[in-house]
Formats: structure tokens, sequence, C-alpha cells
């Protein structure tokens, strides 16, 4: 493995493996190391196995175009309405809500129709406290955990927040700086 340059003076990564045995999955294996060099020196690749063994070799060289790797699909959350979310049947999907774009609304307001629309959907008090401890969870990640645990308060059911972590953990830190 070196850091090498072209005739144009362009840098690049050159790899060298030598192989005494025809491997089948070889073309897999240089695709990971691909990758592995890709993220840590993010310069093009030159990749070159150098086959030593007796026979002939019958190694793939080319990975299969549908395996090929050359971008992925990037899904912002953010770029969608919480309308979205909320209007699902499936409490998993309503609490990402709370990751999504409140179309102007305030989180107060869209974190009290998450979790109204949750209480709505939830058969017993266990399903409801575990959705609700996802919303807080995801609700770390726009810095409105205090707006949900208000808004939990506030709304007509009961829930015993101190059962959750977050809680738990504050108390134990509180308790420590006593």
């Amino acid at each position: 493995l070196a850091k090498a340059k072209s005739i144009q003076r362009e840098e690049f990564i050159l790899q060298i493996e030598f192989q005494t045995h025809d491997e089948k999955a070889m073309v897999y294996r240089m695709a990971e190391y691909a990758g592995v060099l890709l993220r840590k020196y993010q310069l093009p690749i030159k990749q070159f196995v150098v086959y030593l063994g007796a026979e002939v070799s019958h190694m793939k060289v080319h990975l299969p175009d549908k395996q090929v790797i050359s971008g992925f699909e990037l899904i912002s959350l953010n770029q969608f309405s919480y309308k979205q979310f909320i209007s699902s049947d499936a409490p998993e999907v309503i609490v990402l809500g709370i990751l999504s774009d409140f179309d102007g609304r305030s989180g107060k307001e869209v974190s009290r129709e998450i979790i109204q629309r949750l209480d709505d959907l939830s058969m017993d008090k266990v399903r409801l406290e575990k959705h609700l401890s996802q919303l807080e969870i995801l609700s770390n990640l726009r810095n409105l955990n205090e707006v949900i645990y208000q808004t939990i308060k506030e709304m007509p059911f009961t829930i015993d927040i101190s059962k959750s972590r977050f809680y738990q953990e504050g108390m134990k830190k509180g308790k420590k700086e006593e």
C-alpha cells in the first residue's frame, strides 16, 4: 500500500495484493479494502492482485453491475411534514414526526399532536410508555426533550415519567451534585 502520483501528478492510493491461490471471493475482499482506503485517504484507489499460483486463475475482477456502490440516497426527515408521520397507524412511524418539518407550528403544538396520536393508537399503558420513551429519546436530537416532558405531564393520562431512563439518570446526577 502506498500513496503515489500519476505522470500527471495526481495523487492516488496504490494497493498491491499477492495471491497464491485462486480465491472466488477476491473481488469482494478488494471491494472491502477499497471502501476502507477511500474512507481513510479520500483519494482514488488503484488496486492490483498479483496471482502467484501454478494453475490458471478464474478470479472475478469486477463486481456485478448491481453490486457496485457509487453512492446512496439521502433521506432527510426534516424535509417531510410532521403530518405525514402522524397520519400513520404505526407508532414507530409517528414518533419520527418529532424529527420532521413542523410546518411553522411550535414544538409544543406538534408534540401534543404526536403524543395524542400515540395515545389514540396505544392499546395499553405499557405500549404507550414504550412509544413515549422512544419519542423522548428522539426529541433530544431536536432539543425538545423539555417540551416533550412538559407536554406529557400536561396530558390527561397517567404516565409514570419516573420510569424513564433519562429521568432516572437526571435524578442520579442531581444527587451527586448535592
